[in-house]
């Protein structure tokens, strides 16, 4: 947990402090800057900083009557959100930054607009020391206050009341650079040098600056940093000027009082457009900065930034970053918005963030050596490029007024990833592929404890928990489903009008669904509020009636889809955009036929004079709805209905659904995946590996290696054709696939070959680690480890000792904690506690466990042991992940656990409330299918 605290130095002048004037006479009306120069003599500790003093008493003359109530209420911290009745128009942060150092010095000048008079002012700030505070009132002198951090909260308490009307808020402060929690400002160490970065989304920039740290604020921002000689600072926007090393610390002021003797240079960069706290940014280091040259309508500076050393490693980025550009420029018809386009690497960073102007990514996403620029790594980038630079339009443009809203900004970039790189590169069917993603969507909304997509956010840690599959997949999914319906173009026109209508401000999902009705047809609000307001994926019943002399019609029913076990009501009722596909007339592609069904129950006559021989009721898979068909008809769909590569694998997980909801037989399953396995599309066969990998829990431990047999027999011919070795010209589906099918036939399979070609693979990436694919070497390690290759274990253990390469050690982890040497297996998952390892690092021990027996559960015992340890050793955003693991065992016993254990010492922790209930929940349904479906497993495997 985090510890708020204020600490107050010795009352002394402070150097400079002219200097230390600048940033906030900057923002001040002109009339108010001659009132700035006491402030810096003004020290709010002497004032009883840390204490909160409270208002004074109504007869102070200080305070007017009508007024002591409102002061008094002034003084109680908000619960959640700021009240509103102090609100920012601009701010300007200086900021005196070191890399060489754990801490930094700041001083925040903020222009205010109080809407009543107060004696009290909230907003935020965490993890800072206040040093000194005052207020700046639009009439009369600076008033010193006193400053109070609660929580997450900075008060500001003022000796009389002040407002209504404009003030300025200036607060120096000093804080703290994590080497561990990547929030805030942080530090990260990559080749012996130590660079800072930020993540302030969602509220991690009160720990950078206090600040009004909600995403309904935007305002511009402006900042000043002062950074060690020959270091490279970066920010949202260009720098304006700077103060060359010479002058530099008689320019720095308070800001720079920290910095020792080391010479410093001061960068002031141009003021931003309007930007929530969230999206401010910096990165400041010994980077190698690649020029990108321009791209766009406006010709947008591209840059990317990156640890020293390893420029050219961007070499894909900089082929295309400019084409994913102007793509997106082409779909909104309105250029990229911001003055340039920075990206920055950030090592062992869990994901990437869409900063306006200034994208930080994971290093791996954006770099790579020549051998590890394998397709599956240039296909990763242009996704994740393209998403976060749609967010620069949708989410930094028009950004979400409040944090339940964050779907609003997620599901729309994922969206957008898909469609522009789809139309970019249509050989890598991304548009089909999208059926796979979708499925996490439904997988976790399945649940009861799941989340609806337009969620009320009641506490602080729920805020992280927002940001989930509902936000992501299932948002994108629903935003597929209504351009299907709508059609893409009155969809994208629909789009833009949105943007324009919202642009440099605010919005909510109201906004944007009137927007999207306005562009169709007005009973779209009501079907998209219906998905959007409600949790839970619609269940169709589909029947088809066809009786003589009457037009064929389908009978529909509808309720919510509810796996075996769930304790959930299964009444609920949407709006649902609905397509269904029929069988083509001689000639023609296959008919589709679209309607909005609401209501339990509905008939709806197709548009054939002839009984259709079948009915995908979800065409092209662009619905998000399950479909229970009557009788045949879903027998009838798989057995060769002439689908697109789309429908055929919307069909196929839509059979794994029904098994998992008692409408279909397991047996059934396992019956479909071998001729799926043989296809010869790879996102088929893909599919596959999905349906069996959704069998696993269900396998009892004596039935392990007729499972295993079962897959080698499914699965085994298909991974020793691809082979270890890509091929000159290979599809990308087929590389996408290599390591799956690898996986699935070498380490829960038992194929021999696959295995024998995993050990001459481990040996080879061990021998020349940067002559293979990374991915594909780590894979071979896994599985020569779990074959029992001694030797080879004891290799690699050596060679993680004397490895500084993070890439390779997590390669060289992964393959550790799958070896037959027990004790090599306890060190390893040991290290998880040990602080010791980076993200990747921990992730590839705690990944490959679960694809071993032995291996998950020493890893399980050493979590229950050391959760605390092993919690600390991860960033603060991604601890309550832990919890998932237990979602690898399906009993009560693991399920207690969790429920006792993990809740007491995750539950606390953003997002750990939610991400708990969910996976107890995934364990109670996997214990209760497991009862209804294991004897059926079990008599299937056992006739094979």
């Amino acid at each position: 947990m985090s510890r708020s605290r204020v600490r107050c130095p010795r009352p002394r002048t402070p150097p400079h402090a002219h200097g230390a004037r600048r940033a906030f006479a900057a923002l001040a009306p002109r009339a108010m800057i001659a009132a700035v120069a006491p402030l810096a003599m003004l020290s709010a500790c002497g004032a009883g900083a840390g204490r909160d003093t409270g208002p004074g008493p109504a007869g102070d003359p200080g305070v007017p009557a009508a007024a002591a109530s409102d002061a008094r209420a002034a003084a109680t911290p908000p619960a959640l959100r700021l009240d509103g009745s102090v609100v920012p128009i601009e701010v300007a942060a200086e900021l005196a930054l070191d890399p060489a150092r754990p801490d930094f010095r700041g001083t925040i000048a903020i222009q205010v607009q109080l809407a009543r008079p107060t004696r009290h002012i909230w907003l935020h700030g965490k993890d800072i020391a206040i040093a000194r505070a005052a207020v700046q009132p639009e009439r009369g002198a600076a008033i010193a206050a006193t400053p109070t951090l609660r929580g997450e909260l900075l008060g500001l308490a003022l000796p009389r009341a002040i407002g209504p009307g404009r003030a300025a808020l200036r607060i120096e402060y000093t804080g703290q650079l994590s080497a561990r929690d990547q929030e805030g400002l942080f530090r990260a160490t990559d080749g012996g040098r130590t660079y800072i970065y930020s993540q302030f989304e969602s509220t991690g920039a009160r720990r950078a600056f206090p600040c009004f740290d909600e995403p309904g604020f935007k305002v511009p921002w402006q900042l000043t940093l002062h950074v060690p000689d020959g270091m490279v600072a970066l920010s949202n926007t260009p720098v304006d000027r700077e103060t060359p090393s010479s002058d530099a610390a008689a320019a720095s002021g308070t800001a720079a009082a920290g910095t020792a003797a080391a010479r410093t240079r001061t960068l002031v960069f141009r003021r931003t457009r309007p930007l929530p706290s969230y999206l401010v940014a910096l990165a400041v280091g010994p980077f190698d900065v690649v020029d990108l040259g321009t791209a766009g309508r406006n010709h947008t500076l591209m840059r990317i930034a990156v640890p020293k050393g390893r420029a050219a490693e961007t070499r894909y980025a900089r082929e295309v970053t400019g084409q994913l550009l102007e793509a997106l420029e082409r779909y909104f018809d309105i250029p990229y918005p911001y003055e340039k386009l920075d990206s920055v690497a950030i090592p062992a960073f869990p994901g990437a963030m869409e900063n306006a102007g200034l994208i930080t990514y994971d290093a791996s996403i954006i770099m790579a050596r020549p051998n590890e620029e394998s397709p599956q790594h240039q296909q990763e980038y242009a996704s994740v490029a393209a998403h976060e630079m749609a967010h620069q339009w949708f989410g930094d443009l028009v950004t979400m007024a409040w944090w339940d809203d964050i779907w609003l900004n997620e599901s729309f970039a994922t969206f957008m990833s898909d469609r522009v790189v789809d139309d970019w590169q249509k050989s890598w069917r991304v548009a089909d592929s999208r059926i796979a993603v979708t499925e996490r969507a439904f997988a976790a909304d399945s649940l009861v404890t799941a989340r609806k997509v337009h969620n009320p956010i009641h506490e602080h840690a729920e805020i992280e928990g927002s940001f989930d599959a509902i936000s992501y997949q299932k948002g994108g999914a629903l935003l597929d489903m209504f351009e299907a319906w709508i059609g893409r173009e009155p969809f994208r026109r629909a789009i833009r009008g949105y943007i324009r209508a919202h642009e440099w401000g605010s919005a909510t999902s109201k906004d944007f669904i009137a927007a999207l009705a306005a562009g169709s047809r007005p009973e779209i609000a009501r079907a998209f509020e219906s998905f959007i307001e409600q949790g839970g994926i619609p269940l169709v019943s589909l029947a088809l009636e066809c009786r003589p002399g009457e037009r064929p019609a389908l009978s529909l029913r509808q309720e919510r889809f509810l796996p075996i076990g769930s304790k959930g009501s299964a009444a609920g009722t949407w709006t649902v955009p609905m397509c269904v596909g029929l069988p083509p007339a001689r000639g023609a592609k296959s008919a589709t036929q679209c309607f909005l069904f609401s209501g339990e129950a509905a008939r709806v006559d197709l548009d054939s004079q002839r009984c259709p021989a079948w009915v995908d009721g979800n065409a092209g898979g662009h619905g998000y709805y399950r479909v229970a068909y009557a009788g045949d008809l879903g027998v009838k769909l798989l057995a060769g209905a002439g689908l697109d590569p789309a429908g055929r694998m919307a069909a196929l997980f839509n059979q794994k659904a029904m098994v998992e909801s008692g409408h279909g037989r397991v047996g059934d399953l396992l019956a479909i995946i071998p001729p799926a396995a043989r296809d010869r599309d790879p996102q088929i066969v893909g599919v596959a590996l999905r349906l069996a990998q959704s069998i696993d829990l269900l396998v009892a431990d004596a039935q392990g290696p007729a499972f295993a047999r079962y897959l080698s027999r499914s699965f085994g011919r298909q991974a020793r054709a691809i082979g270890w070795t890509p091929r000159p010209g290979e599809s990308i589906q087929t590389s996408n696939l290599r390591p799956d099918l690898l996986r699935v036939a070498g380490l829960r399979g038992d194929d021999r070959a696959v295995i024998a070609g995993a050990r001459a693979t481990a040996r080879r990436f061990l021998a020349d680690p940067r002559a293979l694919d990374p991915g594909l070497g780590a894979l071979a390690l896994a599985i020569a480890a779990r074959s029992g290759d001694r030797a080879l274990s004891a290799a690699m253990e050596e060679t993680f000792e004397k490895s500084e390469d993070h890439r390779l050690r997590a390669a060289l982890l992964g393959g550790m904690v799958m070896s037959r040497d027990e004790a090599q297996r306890e060190r390893t998952v040991a290290r998880l506690g040990s602080g010791a390892l980076d993200l990747d690092e921990m992730s590839a021990i705690l990944l490959n466990a679960t694809s071993e027996p032995a291996a998950r559960e020493a890893t399980w015992r050493y979590l229950v042991a050391h959760l605390d340890q092993v919690a600390a050793a991860l960033p603060l955003t991604v601890r309550a992940g832990l919890a998932t693991f237990a979602t690898t065992f399906c009993d009560e016993e693991h399920r207690k656990t969790v429920d006792t254990v993990f809740r007491a010492r995750l539950g606390s922790l953003p997002g750990g409330k939610d991400r708990l209930r969910q996976v107890s929940e995934k364990l109670v349904l996997c214990i209760a299918r497991r009862a209804r479906s294991g004897a059926d497993v079990a008599a299937f495997l056992e006739k094979q």
